[in-house]
């Protein structure tokens, strides 16, 4: 759901090219990434937290900054040259690197499993990288169906000179 919701405002810009997909689904995870790291930082500067609570804030901000880096590193390789002419190692490093943002997303999650945080900034952040998670997710899901179908072109395009 949330999927559609984000992506059909761009249908038209989109239409049916699955790289234009798979490279929208990474910028609105970007931009939810970087929406997430403003919200932690704002709320560790906030006078009534606990210092455990302060530290969470911290990695929180710092892991969902290093989540917004890894997708901002798979839009500009997504933007380069068409996936059919790119060697797995390429498309791989694509894959990699917005698996590494999902990652990156959970350990700030992680951060505030504990009990003894502040119940409304846990639901704050909680919600903030749930989304973020879920739209890192759906674009690792798209750029691996991009790149399944770019190698099937790849392959016709070897065959066929």
């Amino acid at each position: 759901m949330l999927c559609y919701a984000t992506l059909l405002p761009h249908a038209s810009q989109i239409q049916n090219n699955p790289k234009r997909l798979a490279t929208k689904a990474l910028v609105i995870a970007l931009i939810e990434a970087k929406s997430a790291a403003q919200t932690t930082a704002r709320l560790s500067k906030t006078g009534a937290l606990k210092p455990m609570e302060k530290a969470a804030l911290s990695d929180c901000t710092m892991a969902v900054g290093t989540s917004a880096a890894q997708l901002e590193r798979s839009i500009e390789k997504m933007g380069g040259a068409p996936a059919w002419t790119e060697t797995e190692m390429e498309a791989s490093d694509v894959e990699t690197w917005t698996s590494t943002a999902l990652t990156y997303a959970g350990t700030c999650r992680d951060a505030f499993d504990g009990s003894g945080m502040n119940g409304n900034v846990k639901l704050i952040v909680q919600r903030k990288v749930v989304k973020l998670s879920q739209l890192t997710s759906n674009a690792l899901a798209l750029i691996k169906r991009y790149y399944v179908a770019a190698a099937k072109i790849g392959h016709h395009h070897e065959n066929h000179p």
